[in-house]
C-alpha cells in the first residue's frame, strides 16, 4: 500500500501555512482580491502600487439574424449588468492547490493511487471527480521522481491556447527556488510543439527538469497540481508579470504596430470557429480602406505549431485585429497598447474570448454578440459586410486620437449604428 498522505498549501496577506491530514486528499478554495494583495513570482506583495493599472473598455454588440432581419434596422444594446458582472469577475480570481505526498501523478492533472483516481478538470470540462473507482489503464511509469512534480494542464502541451492560458499563469505562481527544486510534466514531445521548450527556457526550466509523454505516471515524494482558474478567466496580473517578463527575451515591442489583420481559421469542419465571407471583407477593407493595408490571415494551424517568438512578433506588429470565437486570440497576449481587436462570438457562449482584451494592456475591445451566427459547428456563418464596414469605419476613424485612459464606456460607440 501506499502511503498516502495530503497537505494543502494555502496562500495568506503575508505567510505561506502549511496543513497536513493524514486521510484522503481534499481541496481548499480561496478567492484572491487583487485590490487587496497580488502574487509576484518571488514572494507575496502587498503595496498596491506595484500593481499594474489595467484598464479594460469594451463594447457589446447584440443583433438578431433571421429571415426578417434587417442590418439597416440594428438595435444597438449595451447591458449595464454585463459590465458589472464582468468587472466584479476581474477583480479577484479563484486559486486552488492540491498536494499529495507519495503519489503517482499524470500530464492529464490527475493524481493516482492502487485503486481510486482524483481528476481536476473544473476549469475546462466543469466536471470534478475525487477518488472515482475509475480503472487505472495507463502503464505505470518505474521512475520515481524524490523532489516536487508539478501537473498543470491536461493540455499543457498539446493545445497553444490551452499552454499560454492555464500553464504560462502557474508557472507565474512559483518562486524561482521552487521552480529550480523540481520537475514538469508535459503531454506532448518538443518536437511536436516547439513553443512548450521556448517558454519553459523562459522561466529558467531546464529540459531535464521536464518530463515528457501522455502516457507517464510518474511516482513523486511532493505531487502538485495548481488551478487558478484560468480557463474560465485569465488572471490579468499573472499574465501581465508574464507579457514584461517575455518580452524583452522574444524581442518584442521594438517597432510601432502597423498591421491590419483579418484573421480566420481554415477549418473543413467546425465551421462556427471560421467566418466563411472573410475574404468578400477582406476586399470591402481593401476598396474602402486602401491607405491601411489590410492582409488577409488563414490559420491552418501551422502557426500554433511554430516557434512561440515566432508567433509572439507575428501578432506584436498588428494593429488592428479582426477574429472569430477565439480564433488565435491568445497571442493577442503580445498585442502592444492601443491596439484594436474585434471578435465574434455567440450570444449564448459564455466564451473565454470575450476577455482576451486583458491579455494585453490598453486597447479598444469590439465584441459582437449574435444569437444565430456561429452555434452551429457546420452550419455556413457568414458575418454582414455592412456591420462590418460600420465597426472598422467607426475604430479606425477613432484610432488616431483614441486615449483608453479618457473614454467611457460608450463613447465611441453611442454613433456605430445611428444614421
Amino acid at each position: 500500500m501506499i502511503n498516502h498522505r495530503c497537505f494543502f498549501l494555502i496562500i495568506s496577506f503575508n505567510f505561506v501555512l502549511f496543513k497536513f491530514y493524514l486521510y484522503d486528499i481534499k481541496y481548499f478554495q480561496i478567492d484572491i482580491n487583487y485590490q487587496s494583495f497580488c502574487i509576484s513570482r518571488v514572494n507575496i506583495i502587498r503595496d498596491i502600487d506595484q500593481f499594474p493599472k489595467i484598464k479594460m473598455f469594451i463594447k457589446t454588440i447584440f443583433f438578431h439574424q433571421n429571415s426578417s432581419f434587417s442590418y439597416l434596422n440594428i438595435k444597438e444594446a449595451i447591458s449595464s449588468s454585463f459590465l458589472d458582472s464582468l468587472n466584479n469577475l476581474m477583480n479577484k480570481f479563484t486559486c486552488r492547490f492540491f498536494c499529495c505526498k507519495n503519489c503517482y501523478l499524470h500530464s492529464e492533472m490527475a493524481f493516482f493511487d492502487r485503486r481510486r483516481v482524483f481528476i481536476n478538470r473544473t476549469t475546462c470540462q466543469r466536471r470534478f471527480t475525487i477518488f472515482s473507482d475509475t480503472p487505472i489503464c495507463l502503464a505505470i511509469s518505474q521512475q520515481f521522481i524524490n523532489k516536487n512534480v508539478f501537473s498543470f494542464h491536461h493540455q499543457s502541451g498539446a493545445c497553444y491556447g490551452h499552454f499560454l492560458t492555464d500553464v504560462i499563469p502557474k508557472i507565474t505562481l512559483l518562486p524561482y527556488f521552487i521552480i529550480k527544486k523540481s520537475y514538469f510534466i508535459t503531454n506532448i514531445k518538443f518536437q511536436e510543439r516547439r513553443f512548450v521548450e521556448e517558454t519553459y527556457e523562459i522561466y529558467g526550466i531546464n529540459r531535464d527538469q521536464l518530463i515528457m509523454g501522455p502516457s507517464k505516471l510518474i511516482f513523486a515524494k511532493n505531487a502538485f497540481i495548481i488551478e487558478t482558474g484560468e480557463c474560465n478567466l485569465p488572471n490579468l496580473f499573472i499574465l501581465n508579470i508574464f507579457r514584461k517578463f517575455s518580452i524583452p527575451i522574444l524581442g518584442l515591442d521594438h517597432f510601432p504596430a502597423f498591421r491590419y489583420i483579418l484573421y480566420n481559421r481554415k477549418f473543413l469542419t467546425k465551421l462556427h470557429r471560421r467566418i466563411l465571407n472573410c475574404e468578400e471583407l477582406f476586399l470591402l477593407c481593401h476598396k474602402l480602406f486602401p491607405k491601411y493595408n489590410f492582409s488577409l490571415f488563414d490559420d491552418d494551424h501551422t502557426i500554433t505549431n511554430r516557434s512561440i517568438k515566432i508567433q509572439a512578433k507575428f501578432f506584436n506588429i498588428i494593429k488592428f485585429l479582426f477574429a472569430v470565437d477565439g480564433a488565435g486570440l491568445s497571442n493577442t497576449l503580445f498585442m502592444q497598447k492601443f491596439t484594436t481587436l474585434i471578435e465574434i462570438f455567440p450570444n449564448k457562449v459564455s466564451y473565454i474570448g470575450f476577455f482576451f482584451i486583458s491579455l494585453s494592456n490598453s486597447r479598444f475591445f469590439v465584441a459582437v454578440r449574435d444569437n444565430k451566427i456561429l452555434l452551429s459547428s457546420n452550419s455556413p456563418n457568414s458575418f454582414s459586410p455592412f456591420l462590418f464596414v460600420k465597426i472598422v469605419n467607426q475604430t479606425i476613424r477613432h484610432e488616431a486620437q483614441i486615449d483608453p485612459s479618457k473614454l467611457n464606456f460608450t463613447s465611441i460607440t453611442d454613433s456605430i449604428y445611428r444614421r
